[in-house]
């Protein structure tokens, strides 16, 4: 598995937008190209940190979503004052638990 992970500043008054978009972008991120999914994490100082799982660096690097999301993804950067990823990671282990299973 392969982790992405992205540090992202939100302009204020767009966080709730920011949030629906992320979830648009990576549902179709799920069902395009095979994405594992992901969490956003919001910081205290009002960053946010997104992780994306990926069933390996290939499949992330050939992901290109089609046309029809474009807009939601513009939308979603828009509302963005920066936007970086931190790192790609290979996973070692994996000992999350889903909240499902818990």
């Amino acid at each position: 598995m392969f982790i992405v992970i992205h540090r992202i500043e939100v302009k204020p008054n767009q966080r709730q937008h920011f949030v629906l978009c992320w979830r648009t972008v990576h549902d179709a991120i799920e069902e395009q190209c095979g994405g594992l999914g992901s969490r956003l994490h919001a910081a205290d100082d009002g960053t946010y940190i997104g992780y994306t799982q990926w069933p390996d660096r290939e499949a992330w690097e050939a992901c290109e979503l089609p046309t029809r999301y474009a807009d939601v993804d513009e939308s979603m950067r828009d509302a963005c004052a920066s936007m970086e990823t931190l790192y790609e990671l290979e996973v070692v282990t994996d000992l999350l638990v889903s909240a499902e299973s818990a």
